[in-house]
């Protein structure tokens, strides 16, 4: 205890060292409050502006990442705004906004180019809706959205392998392996994979999001890897789950057309475009391929009939060697031999 001056001055010795801390420390908590309290007055000038996806039928929340699109028109002395807010993982789009009228727009995507899981993008209701924002207050938009279904295809060989098509042909000839699908029960309802983004089958498998639940029915073309268009019915997409469906190619098929495409020298031609069309002019049924190193190409898998053969040599790039040789008859389990001769 400080009982005499002396005492006193021992005692507050300590503190008085420790007065330049204790001052720093009270300088930083004068600046911390006085942010809070700034950073209250600001956000009291903002609104909120809070969206959610729920589940049509079943009213529960659908936890997806999707995009809300923000804008406002012109208006007096202020520009035309456009925000987009991506949501969490639990679905909700939070963004604190100046006070106004909005148009929000809710997008299914997961990136610029990919549904978001399940939603089908034309299921949405009440895409858009108008919202005023207040100053200070929160606005909150419930998007109601039917649930489609998933459809993984994946192509496989013969002997259940899974093929690969870009690590097999020509690079430049797979920008994308057309597949188009159709639903039976909702004819307006038809997706196709022709060079979208994000729906290449290159890599032997895609993911189809957002699909309206039904059947379909799909039509894969196997371009330039010398089979035939493929057929397969009775595909059922569920609402919120996934199906998935094999397509397989068996190129020891024994039902098509070979042969050599030769200059005039007898030399081979390599990179050559064939295609097989049927003459049946009421429908549109083709297969292609190229001609290897050999001058060698063989189209399989395909249907009997009579059919037309197209030779396609891009000599230059304006210059085209053409050939057509029509009433092939193609026989089921028979391989056709058909040498071709161009002007070259």
């Amino acid at each position: 205890m400080c009982q005499n001056s002396r005492d006193l001055s021992h005692c507050l010795n300590p503190i008085l060292k420790k007065m330049p801390t204790i001052g720093i420390i009270i300088f930083i908590g004068f600046i911390l409050v006085n942010s809070l309290i700034l950073a209250s007055q600001q956000d009291d000038n903002y609104g909120i502006i809070e969206a959610q996806v729920v589940d049509a039928q079943t009213g529960e929340p659908v936890q997806e990442i999707f995009y809300m699109s923000i804008l406002r028109g012109e208006l007096p002395g202020k520009p035309v705004f456009y925000l987009k807010v991506k949501s969490n993982a639990t679905g909700f789009a939070t963004t604190k906004i100046e006070p106004g009228y909005y148009g929000i727009v809710f997008f299914p995507y997961k990136s610029d180019s990919t549904y978001t899981d399940y939603i089908a993008p034309e299921l949405v209701v009440d895409s858009m809706k108008m919202v005023k924002v207040e100053a200070g207050k929160k606005v909150k938009i419930v998007y109601k959205a039917l649930l489609g279904g998933k459809l993984k295809i994946i192509l496989v060989g013969s002997h259940g392998e899974k093929l690969i098509p870009k690590n097999m042909f020509n690079p430049e000839d797979m920008r994308c392996i057309p597949v188009n699908l159709k639903n039976i029960n909702v004819p307006d309802h038809q997706v196709q994979i022709n060079n979208r983004q994000g729906d290449s089958i290159d890599d032997g498998e895609v993911i189809l999001y957002g699909l309206f639940p039904g059947i379909y029915e799909m039509e894969f073309i196997p371009r330039f890897m010398g089979y035939g268009p493929i057929i397969i019915n009775d595909i059922v997409v569920e609402r919120g789950k996934v199906t998935t469906t094999s397509v397989i190619i068996n190129f020891t098929d024994q039902t098509g057309i070979q042969g050599y495409i030769t200059g005039l020298s007898g030399q081979p031609i390599s990179n050559v475009y064939i295609r097989l069309r049927s003459e049946n002019f009421n429908e549109d049924y083709s297969a292609s391929a190229r001609t290897d190193s050999k001058g060698y190409f063989r189209i399989v898998g395909i249907k009997g009939g009579k059919y037309r053969l197209a030779v396609l040599y891009d000599v230059t790039e304006t210059r085209m060697i053409s050939k057509f040789i029509s009433n092939i008859l193609i026989v089921k389990g028979k391989i056709v031999t058909r040498n071709v001769v161009i002007d070259y």
